[in-house]
């Protein structure tokens, strides 16, 4: 009798209710000792709490192994995001953790109290406050950190068992807030080396480029100030239809470019939009990547032009200050420079005399190799076996020598 008052409080929207009205640690606590109790209770929870139920059932059976857990956490309303390809690609890679991609708080809280110890990777500085206000402590939290924001507060930061900015000038900016260097690595994320490392040996077709200039973004118009401004779509713009018009081949790959108004720009200008496993063709086929961005964590497709032997124009921020200007073909701007400046550089590198020939493609590969997905997992799984971080660094995990550039 007691057990069918059971069953039919557990069917009730009280039941619902009085869960729905708890922390969401203490609402894993119940379910968890209801699922302990009786494993078929499950099939009878109302659907707004099963598919949290079902989420522990699953979590449980990977917690039956020492493999330490791994939670991505990327809200709803990030699909899509590079940040979301990113942490998949990572885990792709890993081999002594489970790494699981979550976008809802209430599975995340589900996984992360229903497993030993597991380590938060909050692939996003603004989602720490939400994962603390959910009940998980700061020292199982690692966060990614693409690049500074200035109206973004990263006192919370200082908690954390780790910080990870994706390059050095972002470590250094991070020391300066105060936050403990031991809990800082320079985290360069991160590129596919299988698909972005072609044969550049002697022989190679590596140096029949038929396109000049490369700019890779998706488009996003003025509406979004803040990224369109970041990204320099006015400098990109004006640059591309200027060398177009002085007669250099010029490609623009990435999605969203038929939103673009300026109706001559479309029609100077090649628009590619490819999936990204047909990315490497199009570095292959191209002479110069340019990234005139204001400000960058990255970005990838440096990494990506590089592996794929172009040479590079940047300005002097993300993994590009990584080097001097000239270093392993990879040439450097002021943040500030004018079309025109812009346009003069491209054109100086593109009629260097043997300039993609004498880029060291073997030293370029070794200085790449910590962006890849299978250190980058590394790292993280590190992390989650120690339960901290054991390699802190303030600079790119690797140091060229100079005997080996390529200027």
């Amino acid at each position: 009798m007691f057990r069918r008052l059971g069953k039919r409080f557990i069917r009730s929207s009280l039941f619902v209710r009085i869960c729905k009205s708890l922390p969401l640690a203490l609402q894993v606590n119940v379910l968890k000792a209801l699922l302990k109790a009786d494993r078929s209770l499950v099939l009878l929870l109302p659907a707004s709490l099963k598919k949290t139920a079902l989420c522990y059932q699953t979590l449980e059976s990977l917690s039956i192994t020492s493999v330490p857990l791994i939670l991505g956490y990327l809200p709803v309303g990030s699909d899509g995001w590079i940040l979301e390809y990113l942490f998949r690609d990572i885990a792709s890679f890993a081999d002594r953790a489970n790494f699981l991609l979550i976008k809802d708080p209430v599975d995340l809280c589900f996984h992360f109290f229903s497993s030993n110890s597991p380590i938060v990777f909050s692939l996003h500085p603004s989602f720490v406050g939400q994962i603390i206000n959910h009940g998980i402590p700061p020292g199982n939290i690692v966060s990614f950190y693409t690049h500074s924001r200035l109206w973004m507060n990263v006192s919370s930061l200082a908690t954390l068992t780790a910080v990870l900015p994706m390059n050095t000038a972002e470590a250094a900016a991070l020391a300066l807030s105060g936050i403990d260097t031991k809990k800082i690595r320079v985290f360069p994320a991160g590129y596919d080396p299988a698909l972005f490392s072609p044969d550049f040996s002697v022989g190679s077709e590596r140096l029949d480029r038929a396109n000049d200039v490369l700019f890779v973004c998706r488009f996003v118009n003025a509406s979004n100030h803040y990224y369109f401004m970041r990204k320099a779509y006015p400098l990109i713009i004006a640059l591309g239809k200027a060398l177009a018009i002085n007669g250099y081949r010029v490609t623009v790959l990435g999605n969203g470019w038929e939103e673009c108004d300026d109706i001559n720009f479309k029609r100077l200008v090649e628009i590619k939009n490819v999936k990204h496993q047909d990315y490497p063709a199009v570095y292959e086929g191209s002479k110069l990547l340019v990234t005139p961005s204001l400000q960058e964590g990255g970005p990838v497709s440096w990494l990506e032009a590089m592996a794929c032997g172009c040479l590079t124009l940047s300005t002097c921020s993300g993994f590009p200050a990584e080097l001097r200007s000239g270093q392993l073909g990879s040439y450097l701007m002021p943040v500030r420079a004018s079309v025109q400046e812009w346009m003069d550089e491209v054109i100086r590198i593109l009629q260097l005399p043997a300039a993609l020939e004498s880029v060291n493609m073997d030293e370029r590969h070794r200085f790449l190799s910590p962006a890849t997905f299978g250190k980058l997992a590394n790292v993280i799984e590190d992390i989650a076996c120690e339960s901290k971080l054991t390699n802190p660094s303030l600079s790119w995990p690797y140091t060229i020598k100079d005997r080996d550039l390529s200027l």
